[in-house]
């Protein structure tokens, strides 16, 4: 089976750390319930790293108040 999206869970302070290893705007903290969407143009997931991916978004629950 092909997988094109995959969604991981976790929690902080390694969420932070793993978003900020990314290209992109850096990331003070991830808060409870915070996602953050980090896209690649790859053929395969062994190509997804640090240099390939990058933060296309970041969304938290105080935006949306």
């Amino acid at each position: 089976k092909e997988w094109n999206i995959i969604l991981v869970f976790g929690h902080n302070p390694a969420f932070t750390t793993v978003a900020n290893s990314f290209e992109g705007d850096y990331i003070d903290n991830v808060p409870t319930c915070g996602v953050v969407k980090v896209t690649a143009s790859i053929n395969d997931w062994k190509d997804f790293n640090e240099k390939t991916g990058n933060v296309s978004a970041f969304y938290y629950p105080k935006q949306f108040l």
